[in-house]
């Protein structure tokens, strides 16, 4: 067993009620090697803390969003389609995918896409493992929940 689900059994979140829904919107996936996401996860105190390392792997329920929730907290993802929920913890930032105002497409970090007149493509990018248990399919809409 994972020291995360250890963590997530050991804090009662698999069974608890469901926190509210905080944010809606796409989601993509990400992996390590696709071009976009490093070795490493960006909250590396947290991921530290609750996995004993920053590496990012693709079997780790990972979520990457930009500004909130805060590195390490704990997200239930809901995926509209399916209904289907994972617990996942925020360890990572992103997406980073923007739509420039001449409709093209840019990967754009920090707050470059916003200053420019452009729009995020996604609210969150979610490790495969988090994909998978969902339904996901690459680009679909879900539901992050937390307290």
């Amino acid at each position: 067993m994972t020291k995360l689900l250890e963590l997530l059994l050991a804090a009662g979140l698999l069974g608890a009620p469901l926190p509210p829904i905080r944010a809606r919107g796409l989601a993509t996936v990400y992996w390590r090697g696709d071009g976009h996401s490093g070795a490493y996860v960006g909250c590396v105190r947290e991921a530290r803390r609750l996995l004993g390392t920053n590496e990012f792997r693709d079997d780790l329920p990972i979520v990457a969003t930009r500004g909130n929730p805060p590195c390490g907290t704990f997200v239930v993802v809901e995926h509209v389609r399916t209904g289907q929920r994972t617990p996942a913890v925020k360890l990572d930032f992103g997406p980073f995918g923007c739509r420039m105002p001449d409709g093209k497409r840019r990967v754009v970090v920090a707050d470059a896409c916003e200053s420019e007149g452009g729009r995020r493509l996604a609210i969150a990018d979610l490790s495969r493992r988090v994909a998978r248990e969902i339904g996901h399919r690459g680009r679909d809409a879900i539901r992050l929940r937390w307290w």
